[in-house]
Order: C-alpha cells, then sequence, then structure tokens
C-alpha cells in the first residue's frame, strides 16, 4: 500500500487502497468517498449483562461520516474565493521553499536515499506546476462556490496542502481532490 503524505508537514492524507483516479494529465488525482457508519459497535465478552444485573443495551450512537474525512481525521476550512487565490499563491512558494529545505537537510545529513526522494518531489513539482496551476483555475476557482476544503489534522492553515472536495452530481458524497505536487508517496 502507497500513503500520500503532506509534503511541508508530514500528515498521512490519503492512500492507494481508495480509487484514485488521475485527472489533469496525472498532476491531480481524485478520491471518490463513500459514506460509512461508525460508532454502535457491540463486542462479546462472554458475560450475560442480564444475569449480572447490567444493562443489556448500548447508548453507542452510530453517525455516517463520509470515509476519507473520518479515516485521516480531516478539518473542514471555510475560504473566500480571494482567501483560496492568496492562499494558492503563497502554498506554491512555501511548497518550493520547502522542498528545497529538506534537499539541503537530506545532503548535509548524507543521506543519499532522502536526497533521492526530495528531489523526485522536486521534479514532480517542477513538471506538474503549470498544469496544477491551469486546472485550479478551470475547476476551482470558475466553480469555487460548489468545493468544500479540508487540511490533515495536525495541520495550520498555511502551512500544508489544502484539499478541494466536491459533490458531483447525483453523489451522496464528495469527491476529494488531491494535488500530486504537494505530495509525498511512501510505501507502507
Amino acid at each position: 500500500m502507497i500513503i500520500f503524505n503532506d509534503a511541508l508537514t508530514g500528515d498521512e492524507l490519503i492512500s492507494d487502497a481508495y480509487d484514485c483516479q488521475k485527472i489533469a494529465d496525472g498532476a491531480v488525482f481524485s478520491v471518490k468517498s463513500s459514506r460509512v457508519a461508525v460508532g454502535g459497535e457491540s463486542y462479546d465478552i462472554g458475560a450475560n449483562p442480564s444475569a449480572e444485573g447490567g444493562d443489556e443495551g448500548t447508548d453507542d450512537a452510530v453517525e455516517t461520516v463520509v470515509d476519507v474525512v473520518n479515516r485521516f481525521e480531516y478539518i473542514e476550512q471555510t475560504l473566500s474565493k480571494a482567501e483560496y487565490k492568496a492562499f494558492m499563491k503563497a502554498y506554491w512558494k512555501k511548497l518550493k521553499e520547502g522542498i528545497e529545505g529538506k534537499i539541503k537537510a537530506a545532503e548535509e545529513a548524507k543521506e543519499d536515499w532522502e536526497v533521492e526522494k526530495w528531489k523526485g518531489v522536486y521534479n514532480t513539482f517542477k513538471a506538474e506546476y503549470a498544469k496544477i496551476k491551469e486546472w485550479v483555475k478551470d475547476e476551482i476557482v470558475k466553480n469555487f462556490d460548489e468545493y468544500m476544503f479540508y487540511i490533515g489534522k495536525s495541520m495550520a492553515l498555511g502551512d500544508c496542502l489544502l484539499i478541494p472536495a466536491r459533490y458531483l452530481e447525483g453523489d451522496s458524497s464528495p469527491t476529494f481532490y488531491y494535488l500530486n505536487a504537494g505530495l509525498v508517496p511512501e510505501k507502507a
């Protein structure tokens, strides 16, 4: 299995256990989420609660959640279109500087495998930047009101990849979009 981590924070954002579809010439991939029930589990521990004067039922509520949000503990963010545009402009600069910093740190530590990993991430960034920028303009900015935005559980807005999601026609759960240049794949 491959886990995709945020290039700046290292947080796990998605894995290939989900159906990842490449779009925008492979520069972006989409993941169709689904709704799942969580909670309300009962565990048979071999006891008979009624015979022991205990409660036979449980008050655990079952909740329906979006699987990707629940699994990776995403936090929804509220942004205006102007804030989103400013965020993306700052993000590209921060991502480039962050990757360059990781390459330098790996070179100083003489960790050749780490240098190669981050150079690969940097090359992906350079190769896909124009495609992603065009996709963001044509898809997200153009249809901004249809999108919700998420970040990972330990991230701060402005220091990480922002994950857009929207409901496609007829879907009961959103499709999430990941900018490949902001991700680092790791074998689990």
